[in-house]
């Protein structure tokens, strides 16, 4: 759960800037994804990008991070270019229930690009809370072509509102 040490550790990540800590959490979830078959099995490594905006704010992707130190660790090609946030959203921490979902609706876009095409998606979060982020990035891979899109998060909140 996104709380105590590791929730210390998450904002530290992504609002602190120690970027060093992208490859720890990376490594971290190496070993979840080796222990199930179906994410093991994920033909394609991505994450969750931030947009641009954020981008330059904070210097650099926390979940590009995550995603790289998972890839190195698994020793399988992180893919990029295969998703984009089209528009800046405000912070998801600072909303509750349906204001997520309602915040993350068509803010992505899935690419129409041939690494894409029928491919299994291991898909890189840091939090999960409602499932707004994951639900709308995965649903842009899919209507771009993937056969199927896998999330896998750092912590889950113990917030419960599903909106």
């Amino acid at each position: 759960y996104y709380q105590g040490n590791l929730k210390e550790q998450i904002r530290r990540l992504k609002f602190g800037g120690q970027r060093q800590l992208g490859e720890s959490f990376g490594r971290l979830l190496a070993g979840v994804v080796l222990e199930d078959g179906d994410l093991r099995s994920c033909q394609l490594i991505t994450w969750i990008p931030v947009h641009g905006q954020r981008l330059v704010t904070r210097g650099y992707d926390q979940s590009y991070l995550i995603a790289q130190g998972l890839s190195k660790q698994l020793s399988r090609r992180l893919t990029a270019g295969v998703l984009e946030r089209i528009r800046p959203t405000a912070p998801q921490a600072q909303l509750v229930g349906r204001q997520r979902w309602e915040n993350v609706a068509g803010a992505f876009r899935g690419l129409d690009v041939v690494p894409l095409k029928g491919k299994r998606i291991l898909l890189i979060d840091d939090v999960l809370t409602t499932g707004a982020t994951g639900y709308h990035a995965a649903q842009a891979l899919l209507e771009a072509g993937a056969a199927a899109v896998n999330l896998c998060v750092l912590a889950i909140s113990e917030q419960t509102d599903r909106g």
